[in-house]
């Protein structure tokens, strides 16, 4: 189910197998996720990080959604990150990325974008996008992190797995 990708980057596949749904986007559900995987690794997941706690070669995490969602997404791997704080809407953004891309990037001719320089896209890209949307349309459903007086959007950059929106 999981795979190695190589350079610290993993893909899950089987999710028709595994992923709480009727295949249909329209099905939404709130989540409560535990996720174990190997300590020198990290993992990145929907909602909002509840606890973190090592047990014996493990790195444990919970996650939990507030609002419905209807993707459940997760990730992990060697992340680095990268975050910023919106000045203009309080929004915390945090961009995952591992210090290389996968093997098989490595095989494209003239591919010669790192990870690190495409997680700073995708942060300003996040960035402008909830400008735009808060000012058209309302702020976004993003509860407020207990721990953090900003909003909080996390985003997994780069590899075979996806952007992870709380």
């Amino acid at each position: 189910m999981i795979h190695k990708e190589g350079q610290g980057n993993f893909s899950v596949g089987g999710r028709e197998s595994w992923y709480p749904s009727l295949n249909s986007f329209l099905d939404q559900a709130t989540y409560d996720l535990t996720f174990k995987v190997p300590k020198q690794y990290t993992l990145v997941s929907v909602g909002k990080l509840m606890k973190q706690w090592n047990e014996e070669n493990l790195a444990c995490t919970q996650w939990k959604s507030d609002i419905p969602l209807a993707v459940a997404g997760f990730n992990y791997g060697a992340f680095k990150k990268k975050q910023i704080t919106d000045a203009d809407t309080k929004y915390e953004v945090e961009a995952y990325y591992t210090p290389d891309v996968p093997d098989y990037l490595h095989e494209l001719p003239g591919f010669n974008l790192t990870p690190g320089t495409m997680a700073d896209q995708v942060l300003n890209e996040a960035q402008n996008s909830i400008r735009l949307f808060t000012h058209w349309f309302v702020r976004p459903p993003m509860d407020a992190s207990p721990s953090r007086s900003s909003r909080s959007l996390t985003l997994v950059s780069l590899g075979p797995g996806w952007s992870i929106y709380p």
